[in-house]
C-alpha cells in the first residue's frame, strides 16, 4: 500500500511541476511580448508617458497581439492613446 501512495504522490508532484513550468513559460512569453511592444511603440510614437506605459503593461497577451498589428497604422502617440481608449477603456 505504501508503494501505491508513493506513486500517487509522485504523479501529483510531477503534474504540479509540469503546471508550474507551463505557467512560467506563459508568463515569460507575456513579458517578452510586453517588452517588444513597448520598444516598437516607442519607436513608432516617441517616448511614452508613464500612464501609457503602464496601460500597455496591463494588456492581456491577446490585446498585445492585436496591438502588434494595429501599431503599424499609427502615426502618433494620439493614435495609440485612441486605440487604448477604444479597445480597453478600463485599463
Amino acid at each position: 500500500m505504501d508503494t501505491f501512495v508513493t506513486s500517487i504522490e509522485e504523479l501529483a508532484f510531477a503534474e504540479g511541476v509540469e503546471k508550474g513550468i507551463e505557467k512560467g513559460i506563459e508568463q515569460g512569453r507575456h513579458q517578452t511580448l510586453q517588452e517588444v511592444m513597448l520598444r516598437q511603440l516607442t519607436r513608432r510614437c516617441g517616448p511614452l508617458p508613464e500612464s501609457v506605459h503602464h496601460h500597455v503593461l496591463a494588456l492581456s497577451p491577446e490585446y498585445l497581439l492585436d496591438l502588434s498589428e494595429t501599431l503599424l497604422d499609427f502615426t502618433s502617440l494620439d493614435d495609440l492613446q485612441a486605440w487604448l481608449d477604444h479597445t480597453c477603456p478600463s485599463g
